[in-house]
Parts: structure tokens; C-alpha cells; sequence
């Protein structure tokens, strides 16, 4: 299979798809290159499930990115956790809270310690 561009988008997105559903576990692999080997399939629908467990023609579409991006569940989670850094990040900022190397250095007492 040749890599384009669509190709790795798919691939990046399999990477981080434990950030995307994080209630599930997925095994990790090696992050820093694409794999060798690799082939994309069509998932076939079982007609024994019925229409409640297929996709509809509408909510399928061509790559896995698109697909991803036009799921509202995930959609709604990626808003909902944007959201949430947003406030922590305002409450933090509120309080003034600064980072531990923005404090200025102690220096040493120039007395002796009493024991």
C-alpha cells in the first residue's frame, strides 16, 4: 500500500486513539515511525445484528478521520474536555498561582543555627 498523506492521517489517528475513548485500553506500539507493514480493510456488516448495530449511509463515509470527525459523541467528549482545561487554566491564572521556578531563591540566614 503506497503512504500518501490520507494514509498517515489514518495512522496518526490509530495512534492516539486511547486520547479519543478513554474508557477503553488499547495495547501501545512504537510512536516514532509508521509501521512497515500494515493493510486497511472494509469492515463487513453482519446481517444478524440488524440495523441498530450498522452504520447508516449517511454516518459512513470514506476515511476514518472523516468518520471520527462527524461522530457526535466523540465530538461532544473533545468539547467537554476543551472546555474543562480551559477552566482550570482561567482558575489558575485567577488565583495568581505561580510555578514553582518563578518563586525567588531562598537565600541562606546568616546566622547560625541554634541547636
Amino acid at each position: 500500500m503506497r503512504v500518501t498523506d490520507d494514509v498517515k492521517r489514518d495512522l496518526r489517528l490509530l495512534r492516539l486513539r486511547g486520547a479519543y475513548d478513554p474508557k477503553r485500553f488499547y495495547k501501545s506500539f512504537d510512536e516514532s515511525k509508521f509501521p512497515k507493514y500494515f493493510a486497511f480493510g472494509t469492515v463487513v456488516d453482519d446481517p444478524l445484528d440488524g440495523p441498530e448495530g450498522r452504520l447508516s449511509k449517511a454516518e459512513r463515509k470514506a476515511t476514518l478521520t472523516q468518520q471520527l470527525l462527524a461522530d457526535d459523541a466523540l465530538s461532544a467528549s473533545r468539547k467537554r474536555r476543551f472546555s474543562r482545561m480551559q477552566e482550570e487554566g482561567q482558575a489558575r491564572a485567577a488565583k495568581g498561582k505561580r510555578r514553582k521556578t518563578d518563586n525567588p531563591r531562598n537565600k541562606p540566614s546568616k546566622q547560625r543555627p541554634k541547636h
